[in-house]
């Protein structure tokens, strides 16, 4: 988050939302991208570049320091896709939670998917002995909510209008996948098996 008047209108926007603020950095104002759209549907965009385009490593200082959370690069085709994350690693009870994006449209496959979520199960439950891992769904996204499925999670409950985006409440579903039910399950699970590095002491 950078400062000055764009910086100003999502700050407030973010915090309307319950989101906080994980990087400060007073030394510029955020950008902004303009869409003009003409009657006849033409649309032209404006785009002026702000403090997210002047990426600094010492951003990450914060994230890398927390020890109960992990980030992974993703990279489909030796190319950087996305990212895949575990937090609350220092939860007594064994509980994590996990999520991923992969931001190239042309990279993303239901394979690859599959290999990703099953291989973070093998990560999380098997190599840290996690006792479980849990996600949450926005409910209108059936098509995650079955892949989650066909990896073998079950459904742990569904909160009627629990988040609320730009003003309107959508419901959410949580997810989960136990230690115990994924060893019963995985030997059936076809996926490509994914080395998870320990990425633990690596910036302490």
């Amino acid at each position: 988050m950078g400062k000055g008047p764009y910086a100003d209108m999502i700050r407030s926007e973010l915090e309307r939302c319950g989101y906080d603020i994980l990087i400060q950095d007073d030394s510029q104002d955020n950008g902004y991208c303009l869409d003009l759209v003409e009657a006849t549907g033409e649309r032209t965009f404006i785009t002026a570049q702000g403090i997210e385009g002047a990426f600094q490593k010492k951003w990450l200082d914060s994230i890398r320091r927390n020890p109960d959370v992990m980030y992974w690069l993703i990279q489909v085709e030796e190319q950087p896709a996305g990212v895949i994350n575990l937090t609350g690693l220092e939860n007594p009870e064994g509980r994590v939670g996990w999520a991923y994006y992969v931001g190239e449209k042309r990279l993303r496959s239901m394979g690859t998917a599959l290999s990703l979520e099953m291989g973070l199960y093998d990560h999380a439950l098997v190599s840290l002995g996690k006792k479980a891992v849990y996600s949450d769904v926005f409910s209108l996204n059936k098509g995650v909510i079955q892949l989650h499925r066909l990896c073998g999670c079950e459904t742990v409950e569904e909160k009627k209008a629990h988040v609320c985006k730009e003003g309107i409440w959508y419901d959410v579903t949580y997810m989960r996948m136990t230690a115990e039910r994924w060893l019963a399950v995985r030997d059936g699970k076809k996926y490509e098996k994914i080395a998870f590095p320990d990425v633990s002491g690596i910036f302490t």
